[in-house]
């Protein structure tokens, strides 16, 4: 089929041919500059995005003669669906999507695909195509030249000699490559060391050609289109700023495609974001610094460097993420300054008591809640965590204001109080609480000598008396609770 030539709903003359890997119409008698895109709606109207002109068909039959032509064109795709017998055609619809019919039946566009075995997968719209099998690794290379054409792809060689890596956006918060049309899984981290690409899930490396920055700035521009990147421009002129998610634990940040090492902390100062891992700074547009501040939380929360969840006071998104030594919060994307305490307390409440804030805990999520709060607050050095000698039972202890330390059980909040005795069998000991937790015999050790530079911080310790390793953190404060412990026994047990 070398030309298409119809007559609209409306009466208007149309007609389109391939010209050298675009498609050109004419409309009553004028031709048109060539373009690459059509868009297809359900009520049989066409547009052609880049003329900014539309028509109304006869839906199937020329939406089926349209895209053959596209794919005459080379900016199309066609296969025999294996399950249904049908034909379905893919081609460029405008925006950074492409668009597939089945026997010339409507689908929406869509943006990602995802390849399962022999299965091509569109996340969006719900709907799936399964390859023949013999075509199969040809046609996801095809799918994903289209996707590249589109602007939801990109590809290189190999520099290692290792094949053509095609990659495009899988779905949110999920990214996909193949190697000469085999499919890796899905993942959601990737970081840049020199010229390599590491895929820290799949545990696969990749060789960056010498245009290595270029496809950096590719990598990072689909991450951003699957929700695992932000993209700025750095208010100071210091270049394009695209940061993404690296690793567990892990971010990183490229200054027009230049890498720089991974970090984990992140400090606000209204439009400025500290990076104290690396000493370095960025300043955010100040237009952008809101919506930017939240992407970079929600990043931080994808790979376990921060929490998020929707207060129960007038559901407002209340977001935290690891700062230098401290955490640091938003609520609704507003700034609130870094802490290092927070006391749990009944009702879902937590109080920091260098703020004097409160957020509120939805009920059914509360111990989850406390437990991300603690987890974040070991990983910036606020507390310690460990597995109680007896049983499964997890014990979770951070600092709660100037002098004091609290302790959950499995999420489960106690009261607070201010001295720790470690005992050389392995006992810790709460004299003020009357409770006492067996450590693990392997890491009695470690466990105190991470207490011992938890309290450092709230107090100096005592005198020791032998066999025991006492740390005093200042006066107690009393909180009303439940006397009884998941894993801590009284003493005189």
């Amino acid at each position: 089929m070398t030309r298409v030539a119809f007559c609209s709903l409306e009466g208007e003359q149309v007609e389109v041919k391939p010209l050298g890997g675009q498609l050109q119409c004419a409309l009553n008698g004028v031709w048109q500059l060539p373009c690459r895109h059509m868009t297809f709606e359900e009520d049989g109207t066409v547009e052609w995005p880049e003329l900014s002109r539309k028509v109304r068909v006869e839906a199937d039959g020329r939406r089926a003669e349209l895209q053959e032509l596209a794919c005459f064109a080379g900016i199309g795709v066609k296969f025999q669906e294996v399950r249904s017998h049908s034909t379905v055609r893919v081609s460029l619809c405008g925006g950074g999507r492409l668009q597939y019919t089945c026997d010339g039946a409507w689908r929406p566009p869509f943006q990602y695909m995802e390849f399962v075995d022999n299965l091509v997968v569109f996340p969006e719209i719900h709907h799936s195509a399964q390859l023949p099998a013999a075509e199969a690794p040809q046609l996801r290379q095809l799918l994903q030249a289209l996707a590249v054409a589109a602007g939801c792809g990109m590809s290189f060689a190999e520099a290692r000699g290792k094949g053509c890596l095609r990659m495009t956006v899988a779905g949110p918060g999920k990214l996909q490559y193949t190697v000469d049309g085999k499919p890796r899984p899905g993942f959601s981290q990737m970081y840049f060391e020199g010229q390599f690409v590491h895929f820290p899930e799949l545990g696969t490396t990749a060789k960056l050609p010498k245009e290595a920055k270029a496809a950096r700035v590719e990598m990072q521009q689909l991450a951003c289109r699957a929700s695992l990147g932000v993209d700025f421009e750095e208010a100071r002129g210091h270049g394009r700023v695209r940061v993404t998610c690296a690793d567990d634990y892990y971010l990183q940040y490229t200054v027009d495609g230049v890498p720089r090492p991974l970090f984990q902390q992140m400090l606000f100062d209204a439009a400025i974001l500290d990076v104290p891992d690396l000493g370095k700074s960025v300043h955010l547009p100040r237009t952008e610094a809101k919506e930017l501040r939240i992407k970079l939380q929600d990043m931080a929360c994808r790979v376990r460097l921060g929490v998020r969840f929707l207060g129960a006071r007038g559901e407002r998104m209340v977001r935290f993420h690891l700062a230098k030594q401290r955490l640091q919060y938003t609520v609704d994307g507003a700034l609130r300054p870094p802490l290092s305490h927070m006391i749990f307390q009944e009702d879902g409440v937590v109080f920091f008591p260098e703020l004097q804030k409160t957020v509120k805990l939805l009920a059914k999520e509360a111990e989850p809640c406390r437990i991300l709060l603690q987890e974040l607050a070991v990983l910036a050095g606020l507390g310690v965590r460990f597995v109680e000698g007896r049983g499964k039972d997890c014990i979770r202890i951070h600092l709660a204001d100037e002098g004091l330390i609290q302790y959950t059980v499995n999420g489960a909040w106690r009261p607070c109080f201010s001295q720790v005795e470690v005992n050389e069998d392995g006992w810790l000991e709460l004299p003020e609480l009357g409770r006492k937790a067996r450590l693990p015999h392997d890491q009695v050790f470690t466990v105190r000598s991470e207490l011992r530079d938890l309290l450092r911080a709230e107090g100096t310790p005592p005198a020791e008396p032998a066999g025991t390793d006492s740390v005093k953190a200042g006066p107690a404060c009393w909180l009303v609770v439940e006397a009884d412990s998941v894993q801590m026994t009284a003493a005189e047990e």
